[in-house]
């Protein structure tokens, strides 16, 4: 029996398939063989099948004998068993062998192919149709930039490392939240600890920004908001509000670089009116809701955080109101916002640009600032949404010049990424401004009394209008 164990592979395969006595056990080699045998042989032999330990060692004597027998007729199918295995074994390591080949031949080939593309590339940057790399000379570091922006913005821990905490509390502190937006705009990994524009010996270090960025909604205080609802924690949100008779649920901002993190200030939605469309959308959507975004929130802790990944229901959380600094009028003259309404009108002075016309405009029709925040974030989005079209017209365009180089569309490897990385180099600098602006000028807003969102927001205007003078597009 023991030789016959030797005609079998070094997989490890169920004992089962040989020796049907044996139960539960498995077998690799002539080793565990032999154990495996000895111990069926060395328990005790008292049952309480009503046999004698006579009766049962002669049982087991019997079984251990068919097995042997069956084994013994087996022997052609583990002789032959064991000459596939071998067989497949070479097979793989042959086809292992061909893919490494072609894969070296295919890096030495995309290689070629984007040395080639580099020029197409290099040829076009000075076009009018794009940006132009800043021109500010001062000393810049983006990994350093970017943790100023984030700073500014007090964060929650993230969902997995926050604490069960018990949900019985104080009513008026407690509400349910909804992230519209979880996913961060681009991973941290996307990054380098240093920028310098003048030395291209780090630019294989850099990993692509996103090709195109997802225009997420941003509300303000006193904005409308409709919403569809169909994921089922969040029909089951919008049922406990009817129950309860309560309106108001909170959602959140979003981190730009890390998942499943959220800013600690946030946005009180008050549901105006829920309207059933299951019978209209099929079942795929049960409600439209409408809310008015009532006030800002500090959250200071999230009640229920295991469910966020089991999506059993929605997560609940613990926050104070925050009142808004009320002391000074956007528009009024000589207040914090003097200077802000001084740049705005240099601004339209010297180059009759709209947006300094829009501007002071927003301040002046409703005597509040977050009608030209919003303003300012929608011109935001619509510069990062044209800039990247103009980057990805760039690389169709240097494809279609290059018929040898692949579809960059729907490709993932890493010489498509190095392709659109060319494509974006002259403009990382303004796309990474873009993406912060459109995800952080709210919240680290809402945080500031008047004179900081004053002071905030002249720079801001500032920095623009200087990048407008040195830029065109």
């Amino acid at each position: 029996m023991l030789r016959w164990c030797q005609c079998i592979p070094d997989e490890t395969l169920p004992l089962d398939d040989f020796i049907p006595p044996m139960r539960d056990e498995t077998i690799d080699n002539v080793n565990v063989f032999r154990r495996v045998l000895k111990e069926s042989f060395r328990e005790d032999l008292a049952t309480r099948t009503g046999r004698t330990a006579d009766q049962e060692l002669t049982r087991r004597i019997q079984a251990g004998i068919d097995g042997w027998s069956y084994l013994n007729k087996l022997q052609p199918e583990i002789m032959a068993f064991s000459r596939q295995w071998g067989a497949s074994i070479r097979k793989q390591q042959e086809q292992q062998s061909k893919a490494e080949a072609e894969s070296r031949l295919l890096k030495e080939q995309d290689e070629q192919k984007f040395a080639g593309y580099s020029n197409i590339i290099a040829g076009s940057e000075g076009s009018s149709a794009f940006y132009n790399v800043a021109s500010d000379t001062s000393e810049y570091n983006e990994r350093e930039w970017l943790e100023k922006k984030l700073d500014a913005v007090s964060w929650l821990p993230k969902i997995e490392d926050c604490a069960i905490r018990s949900l019985e509390v104080d009513p008026n502190k407690k509400f349910p939240m909804f992230p519209l937006a979880s996913g961060p705009l681009l991973h941290p990994d996307t990054l380098v600890t240093s920028v310098d524009t003048k030395d291209n010996t780090n630019e294989n270090e850099k990993l692509p920004l996103p090709l195109l960025t997802p225009q997420r909604e941003t509300p303000i205080p006193g904005a409308e908001v409709p919403l569809k609802i169909f994921e089922p924690r969040y029909r089951q949100l919008y049922s406990d509000l009817q129950r309860s008779g309560r309106r108001q649920m909170v959602i959140p901002f979003p981190h730009p670089l890390q998942p499943d993190t959220f800013a600690s200030v946030a946005l009180v939605h008050h549901l105006t009116n829920l309207q059933e469309i299951a019978d209209e959308t099929n079942g795929k959507i049960l409600y439209l809701a409408d809310h008015v975004v009532v006030s800002p929130i500090e959250i200071e802790e999230i009640l229920n955080p295991h469910v966020w990944s089991t999506r059993e229901t929605y997560l609940q959380v613990r926050g104070s109101f925050l009142v808004e600094d009320q002391t000074d009028i956007a528009s009024a003259e000589g207040g914090v916002y003097a200077p802000l309404t001084a740049v705005l009108h240099e601004w339209k002075a010297e180059s009759s640009h709209p947006l300094a016309n829009k501007s002071l405009n927003a301040l002046k029709e409703h005597e509040r600032v977050w009608d030209l925040v919003e303003l300012w974030n929608s011109y935001f989005q619509r510069e990062l949404l044209q800039l990247q079209l103009a980057v990805v017209t760039q690389v169709n365009a240097a494809a279609a010049m290059a018929p040898s180089v692949r579809n960059v569309g729907g490709a993932t490897d890493s010489y498509s990424e190095r392709m659109v990385l060319k494509a974006q180099e002259p403009h990382r600098r303004r796309l990474l401004q873009l993406m912060m602006e459109t995800s952080l000028l709210v919240p680290t807003l809402l945080s500031m009394n008047n004179a900081e969102k004053a002071d905030y927001l002249t720079k801001m205007v500032r920095d623009e209008q200087r990048y407008l003078k040195t830029n065109s597009y």
